[in-house]
């Protein structure tokens, strides 16, 4: 009887093992795929900002002017921050090159006409942005 009972005892063991070794694979495969987008990021020359609850993905081009946009304009580096969450979220790529061209034009030379074809393009592939009301009437004071 007890001989019955050890084997019993073996089996939910092996059992519980092989459980615990297949989530562990799952894990170990969901860190490769993380650090394979991470190098994909890096590859881009993009760095990755986090603040006020979101990310923001920014070509290194910009990132300097965008931390001069910071300091000068803190409430228009929030509303980037957040659009730029909203749009990274979207997982729409159209959406995202045109949110750096946004960007780049944000932090750069201003040029209303562009901003604001740029703007409408973003709006027309990830509606949500609208739902971002105070955020987006920082970043329409940009072109309007």
């Amino acid at each position: 009887m007890l001989a019955g009972l050890d084997s019993l005892v073996d089996d939910a063991l092996l059992k519980e093992r092989d459980a615990l070794h297949t989530q562990v694979t799952k894990m170990e495969n969901d860190i490769k795929s993380v650090a394979a987008r991470i190098e994909d990021i890096k590859a881009q020359g993009h760095v990755v900002m986090a603040g006020a609850g979101s990310v923001v993905v920014i070509g290194s081009d910009i990132s300097n002017s965008f931390n001069a946009v910071k300091k000068e304009d803190p409430a228009l580096a929030e509303a980037l921050q957040t659009i730029s969450g909203a749009v990274d979220k979207s997982g729409n790529k159209a959406a995202g090159e045109a949110w750096a061209r946004f960007m780049k034009q944000a932090v750069g030379e201003r040029d209303k006409t562009t901003l604001s074809a740029l703007w409408d393009r973003v709006v027309k592939l990830v509606p949500d942005v609208t739902k971002l009301v105070e955020s987006v009437a920082k970043i329409a004071a940009l072109f309007v």
